[in-house]
């Protein structure tokens, strides 16, 4: 087992004074990770990872989602930006934009999303994130998937 670290650091002197700062988290028990580099196209929408909240499921390339403790998707390209949609199985989505070498992080693998905006529910309806999938918007782009699971 091993400790991934993980450290986000925004430097900003503004005015003659420093806003940045750095935020580091250690995530223990790693015991797995998933690297890929891939091509992401302007025609249709491309699957990029696939989970299963069920560890039988998770076979070949497709993640066990309960052990994900990071995940991260970069955008490689220089000037074009790709559209990321994470999916989960009960039909909800959400989508992020990534402009070009910007990077979408997440420390686990659970979603909720709904149209109406109801967030009632003290942490909403959770469930595993089940897919997350591409587009590249003018042209094609490479994406990055880095995942660490314990």
């Amino acid at each position: 087992m091993s400790t991934l670290s993980v450290s986000i650091a925004e430097k900003l002197n503004l005015n003659g004074k420093d806003r940045g700062s750095v935020i580091s988290k250690d995530i223990s028990s790693i015991t797995e990770t998933f690297h890929r580099i891939m091509d992401v196209k302007t025609s249709g929408t491309q699957t990029i990872l696939e989970m299963d909240a069920t560890e039988g499921n998770s076979a070949g390339g497709k993640l066990f989602s309960t052990n994900v403790k990071y995940l991260r998707i970069t955008n490689l390209d220089g000037s074009n930006f790709v559209a990321i949609t994470v999916q989960n199985d009960s039909t909800e989505e959400y989508m992020v934009k990534l402009e070009a070498g910007q990077s979408y992080v997440l420390f686990n693998s659970s979603l909720d999303a709904n149209a109406a905006g109801d967030n009632s529910a003290a942490a909403g309806n959770l469930t595993a994130i089940d897919n997350i999938l591409a587009r590249a918007d003018t042209a094609s782009c490479q994406v990055e998937v880095f995942a660490a699971l314990a």
